[in-house]
């Protein structure tokens, strides 16, 4: 598999279905995403301490800062696609199902805080 940055400043790992790329959010230059895959953008959504309004400010301005690296890029965002109110299994399976029709996730900076990112990443 080819290397997509230097492993010093990005950890990666594999499980036997996925590869997991972990950004750091305000230390990374996004200019190297490959334009043919598809990439889920996993973000905390209810836990990590903030509210889930501040957590879609900040999931959107790390997709503007990817977008604007890799404008070609695709990019599943669940935060923009599952509704608020729907019951967490529900989301979860969901989000589950996008993650199945992605070549990797982006985890950003402190996901492991965040129950449903912990989950995602298995």
């Amino acid at each position: 598999m080819r290397e997509l940055f230097d492993p010093p400043i990005l950890p990666k790992f594999q499980t036997p279905k996925k590869e997991y790329l972990v950004f750091g959010i305000n230390k990374l230059t996004f200019g190297w995403l490959e334009p043919n895959k598809i990439y889920y953008l996993c973000h905390p959504a209810t836990t990590g301490g903030r509210t889930i309004e501040e957590n879609k400010r900040r999931e959107e301005l790390l997709y503007k800062r990817i977008i604007k690296k890799n404008p070609k890029v695709k990019i599943i965002r669940p935060l923009t696609l599952i509704p608020d109110d729907m019951e967490y299994q529900e989301a979860m399976d969901r989000c589950y199902s996008l993650i199945d029709a992605s070549h990797a996730i982006i985890l950003p900076l402190g996901w492991e805080k965040s129950t449903g990112c912990s989950l995602e990443s298995k």
